[in-house]
């Protein structure tokens, strides 16, 4: 059976990350892992889980905003969400649940192109404020890096002119020539973005919802350190974490950033005097936990299929 270019690409990003956290395994000390793993409270569990599902929560809000208003429930757009979480956790791409959480709004009644750019925008508002938090506590972390310095700032300058374009309407030139299917749908994209940037209310929300939601992030961190008995970091130094293993993590390298989330925390954690196995455990803990939790949301979205009544609640009518 021949492999076509996606399979292949997967496959190579596969063995990537296979390879790194083999690595990482390899030098750390597993036992050590094991007693780090085991050692953690029901008590401490419930605290992570607790910081992930109000984080969850923020997120639906953070979305919502930018939603055209009394069309979906914010219990509902958090459901969708969190079905989205799961896509992007169990798929081999964190596109999979973008295109999930388009797929189920357009289902709800709301336009391809409405939902494909409030999706769109909120992901890419999201890497701004990730970018902007990640920026300011570098500066003020206990241990300041150049790296990480440097990778906020291509990361806002990056995001800032694809959001500028996008809202500004551009259309490569070599679409824009000539009718087709993909200018369309391009230009139904923009006009609906045009739509949002009207809505300069709904950016600011959904811009201070994103800084909180990173802060949760940053306290999920610390929910695990606090698990371990690991002396816990400052707020500044825990969103500085945070937001620098998921920059990284970005990285199209690995699968869903396996590898280089687990090689950036080992990195960032080794200047805060922890070691290997520690750091090692930390970022374990992190992913399984947030696996486990968005695993309700393809729970639900299964139930749901299975026993075709999800999206049938409140039913509306789909827009021309």
């Amino acid at each position: 059976m021949s492999l076509n270019k996606k399979q292949i690409i997967t496959y190579i990003r596969l063995l990537f990350s296979i390879i790194m956290v083999t690595a990482f395994i390899y030098i750390a000390d597993l036992g050590k892992i094991v007693s780090y793993l085991t050692s953690l409270g029901s008590l401490s569990v419930a605290l992570i889980f607790l910081c992930i599902l109000l984080s969850v929560i923020i997120s639906g809000l953070k979305w919502h905003a930018l939603l055209p208003t009394n069309k979906l429930s914010i219990i509902k757009i958090t459901r969708i969400f969190n079905i989205g979480l799961f896509f992007n956790n169990f798929l081999p791409s964190s596109i999979g649940g973008d295109g999930m959480r388009i797929y189920l709004i357009n289902k709800e009644g709301i336009r391809k192109s409405t939902s494909a750019s409030s999706v769109i925008l909120d992901r890419l508002f999201a890497s701004l404020t990730l970018a902007s938090l990640g920026f300011f506590s570098s500066i003020f972390a206990t241990h300041f890096n150049i790296i990480a310095f440097l990778m906020f700032a291509v990361l806002f300058i990056i995001v800032g002119i694809m959001i500028t374009l996008i809202l500004k309407g551009w259309i490569p030139g070599f679409i824009n020539k000539k009718e087709s299917k993909i200018k369309n749908k391009l230009l139904a994209f923009i006009e609906a973005a045009k739509e949002i940037r009207k809505n300069k209310a709904a950016i600011i929300k959904n811009l201070i919802l994103g800084a909180i939601f990173q802060i949760f992030v940053a306290l999920v961190i610390g929910a695990i350190f606090f698990g371990l008995n690991f002396e816990v970091p400052g707020i500044i130094d825990l969103i500085y974490l945070s937001t620098a293993t998921s920059v990284l993590a970005m990285v199209p390298l690995g699968l869903n950033g396996y590898g280089l989330r687990e090689g950036a925390y080992i990195y960032l954690l080794q200047t805060y005097g922890y070691t290997i196995s520690q750091a090692l455990s930390i970022s374990v803990i992190f992913a399984v936990m947030v696996s486990i939790f968005s695993f309700l949301g393809g729970l639900d979205y299964a139930l749901a299929h299975i026993s075709n009544i999800f999206f049938k609640e409140n039913k509306i009518e789909k827009e021309i």
